[in-house]
């Protein structure tokens, strides 16, 4: 809620009020006054302000498209170990959004953004390994990565697990 102590606050610098505001700003429909408070949060040092202000450039929001300044804020975020940062600068390197295509740059991100908890980074290790992009190919470990993103109560790896084929000698 915008409230006058917030906004006073914001001005002075307080990156942790000028994030509030910045939300705040985004719920109603302002996304110019959210995109300038969430500048000055990331400004600031407040590592969740980087990566909305990353999702902010990748999709225009309150500012023109700029997928290159926004990896450059997901760079700054990841570097702080946030895991969300971190598997959307994979996406990028992987599809070569604002950088060059990188897949085994991708996968390097994936790995970390897993370490550090994210379910979504472990079910792209598991499409990557599955379909030996940016490493070998590598059924079982394609099959480790979607179960365990799958537990997480990702819906993407549980269909993927289905879709491994376990192929049995034949008989005869």
């Amino acid at each position: 809620m915008l409230t006058r102590d917030t906004i006073l606050k914001a001005e002075r610098g307080d990156e942790e009020s000028a994030f509030s505001l910045a939300l705040d700003y985004y719920e109603e429909g302002a996304f110019f006054s959210s995109f300038y408070w969430m500048k000055r949060a990331a400004a600031g040092g407040k590592v969740e302000a980087c990566v909305w202000l990353g999702k902010f450039l990748s999709y225009g929001v309150g500012t023109s498209v700029d997928v290159a300044l926004a990896n450059k804020w997901y760079k700054k975020a990841a570097a702080k170990g946030n895991a969300e940062a971190t598997v959307r600068l994979g996406d990028n390197a992987f599809v070569g959004l604002g950088m060059k295509k990188n897949y085994r740059l991708a996968v390097r991100l994936y790995r970390r953004a897993a370490k550090l908890g994210s379910h979504y980074g472990e079910y792209r290790l598991g499409v990557c390994h599955a379909a030996g992009t940016g490493t070998r190919k590598n059924g079982e470990r394609a099959r480790y990565y979607f179960t365990v993103a799958s537990v997480s109560g990702d819906p993407f790896a549980r269909r993927e697990i289905r879709s491994l084929k376990v192929e049995l000698p034949c008989a005869r």
